[in-house]
């Protein structure tokens, strides 16, 4: 069964587009957009003006053609529907990523697969996506993609052959190297959540990401609630 606020007629949907990937010149470190995720160092969700480490400006993209270090947070308005694109593509796609989330399961709309040959070998990316970036496009690290259509682009004339009645629910879901997959929240869950390659290596590397969801109603800590931050054994004289 669907649900019509993130199927047909649903209204306030927003593009966001994800590349799960390994880009890099002379070091591939695992990424999302080209960040690598910092742990925070206090509790974000309790303590968020104390959260340092946060990405700077749009937090969750860094700049094409760059690797970023630091706490990477997409932020998403209460009651809008999220339409993330997962990526596997550019200069460091590779094994599929199964991309866990944390706080949802998601309905999954589209997927769009890479060019093979009959026996097996990728031949070619999946063309929806424009990387932008590099005009070679196994060059650009992908940290900026949009539609290669924008008439895709949600705002106008949206992405065609997506699955709106009936999809399947997850809360895991493979992307395929070379393509991608499309998938759909709706933000009503107020909350920090994870969103992660489920490959433990790839997330103890840092192929991972917060949902910043519905800050306006994130609930306040309870009274008496401890604070945490930084351990520094020197500060404290060792033990």
């Amino acid at each position: 069964m669907s649900q019509p606020e993130v199927g047909e007629g649903a209204t306030q949907v927003k593009d966001y587009f994800l590349n799960f990937a390994f880009p890099g010149n002379t070091q591939t470190p695992a990424s999302v957009n080209g960040v690598q995720f910092l742990l925070p160092t206090v509790s974000a969700l309790t303590q968020p003006t104390d959260f340092t480490s946060r990405c700077p400006g749009e937090g969750y993209r860094c700049q094409e053609d760059r690797i970023c270090q630091c706490s990477s947070v997409l932020d998403l308005e209460h009651g809008e529907v999220a339409q993330m694109v997962l990526l596997n593509l550019g200069k460091g796609k590779g094994w599929n990523h199964p991309v866990h989330m944390h706080g949802h399961s998601f309905w999954v709309v589209k997927a769009g697969f890479s060019t093979y040959n009959d026996s097996g070998f990728l031949l070619s990316d999946n063309q929806d996506i424009d990387c932008r970036g590099s005009p070679q496009r196994g060059e650009s690290f992908c940290n900026n993609a949009t539609w290669a259509d924008p008439n895709w682009s949600s705002d106008k004339g949206g992405v065609p052959g997506l699955l709106l009645s009936r999809p399947v629910r997850k809360d895991t879901v493979n992307v395929p190297t070379g393509g991608y997959v499309v998938i759909r929240i709706k933000a009503d869950n107020p909350g920090l959540w994870a969103m992660h390659c489920h490959v433990h290596l790839h997330l103890g590397d840092g192929m991972m990401l917060m949902l910043n969801e519905s800050f306006s109603h994130h609930p306040p800590p309870p009274p008496g609630f401890h604070t945490c931050g930084d351990f520094n054994r020197n500060s404290t004289g060792g033990g």
